[in-house]
């Protein structure tokens, strides 16, 4: 940081920050690895997912109930 604190000073400095942030945040989240070998198994596993048995399972996990989270991660995984 500068001793004169021009950049926090600055009225854009907390949106560039949080942006640079977001931005960070997403790309590392994003990155996928996979072996060579089984690339194309798991790029058609993600290609057919059940989008609503991924829904109901994001919905599940954020109201923290996980009961019967197995057997819908099998159904996802399989459909």
């Amino acid at each position: 940081m500068y001793y004169d604190k021009r950049f926090q000073k600055d009225p854009h400095f907390p949106l560039i920050a949080f942006n640079h942030e977001q931005m960070k945040e997403s790309t590392t989240a994003g990155y996928l690895t996979a072996e060579r070998k089984s690339f194309h198994d798991i790029t058609d596993r993600l290609m057919n997912v059940n989008l609503e048995v991924l829904s109901d399972l994001t919905k599940r996990m954020t109201e923290g109930r996980e009961s019967s989270l197995k057997q819908r991660k099998k159904s996802c995984a399989s459909n």
